[in-house]
């Protein structure tokens, strides 16, 4: 079942409902898959590219679909990829920050780093003599 505070969508495939999901763990198994970030795979797919756009649905699916194959997800009729690519573009646009948050950090997605007498990091500096043991 689609969770959509998490940012989950459903699609209906072959009559069958699927659960789409964009996890950290799907994204590393997609990047370990091409070799390149996932979003380079998503500006393939973007470009028409099916191979990566295969890849990128397959891997929006994992979490609540994890035996399903990337073989047989590629096996769905041709005419529902419009309705999964539509699911895809909903699963992304959930998975952005809200804007009322971005305007809260000043347009940012991140906060600033935090810094200590202008140098990142929260710790003291180390000496490179080190510490004298007791």
């Amino acid at each position: 079942m689609a969770n959509a505070e998490k940012g989950d969508v459903t699609v209906t495939i072959d009559g069958q409902v699927y659960t789409l999901a964009l996890t950290l763990n799907a994204l590393c198994e997609l990047e370990e898959r091409f070799g390149e970030t996932w979003q380079d795979v998503a500006k393939l797919a973007q470009q028409g590219r099916l191979v990566p756009l295969r890849a990128l649905l397959w891997a929006s699916m994992r979490k609540h679909h994890p035996d399903l194959t990337i073989e047989q997800f590629g096996a769905i009729n041709i005419a529902e990829l419009e309705d999964v690519s539509k699911a895809f573009a909903a699963l992304l646009e959930r998975s952005q920050p809200d804007p009322k948050d971005l305007k809260e950090l000043g347009g940012k997605s991140r906060p600033p780093q935090a810094r200590v007498n202008g140098r990142a990091g929260t710790g003291a500096s180390s000496t490179s003599t080190g510490a004298e043991l007791a």
